[in-house]
């Protein structure tokens, strides 16, 4: 049996968290990014040494600060120094760190529409205006870069992009990656 094959509504309702027991039984959420995979055995093995180990302290990030820049080289083709590379905790932590960086009251934040709320959250946490860069369904989703020069004024600090998208899980195209770094620029 592969580990895609245990994920059942029934071993889900089984779990612990609060994904599957918010509502109904026969309602299947899609609202929180919990995984609905068990752990692949080399990540348990390795949380089960480091707790054996008490590996409970925190560790130097240089050597996978190194890593990541050595995967950007091999797979993007340009060197990033390790000193430009942050580690955070995950996606909301390094969206907060941005916005807080990045934005003043009454400065302006471009957040794709739709969009998983808690971009649109963090703007008003430090007092940005978000601006909706709204998507099409009769597009695709498509990023549209016209409506996104639109979109931007003297008081925009920050653009948001959710690369595949959330929560419509369209990957946007090299061209379109390109066209929003260049407006950004």
């Amino acid at each position: 049996m592969s580990s895609f094959d245990k994920p059942t509504i029934e071993s889900r309702l089984a779990s612990k968290g609060v994904k599957w027991h918010r509502d109904d039984e026969d309602i299947i959420p899609l609202w929180l990014a919990d995984q609905d995979y068990p752990l692949a055995p080399p990540v348990k093995e390795a949380l089960v040494k480091a707790a054996k180990d008490e590996f409970t302290v925190y560790p130097q990030d240089e050597p996978l600060k190194e890593l990541i820049t050595e995967k950007i080289k091999r797979y993007n083709g340009f060197e990033v120094p390790s000193d430009q590379v942050m580690m955070t905790q995950g996606v909301i932590p390094g969206m907060w760190l941005s916005a807080m960086h990045a934005c003043n009251p009454g400065d302006e934040v471009i957040v794709t529409n739709p969009m998983y709320y808690p971009f649109f959250l963090l703007a008003d946490r430090v007092q940005a205006r978000p601006i909706h860069w709204n998507m099409q369904l009769d597009e695709g989703y498509k990023f549209d870069e016209e409506r996104l020069k639109k979109c931007i004024s003297p008081k925009t600090k920050l653009i948001y992009v959710c690369n595949p998208h959330n929560p419509m899980g369209r990957v946007m195209t090299k061209n379109e990656l390109k066209a929003i770094a260049d407006i950004a620029v």
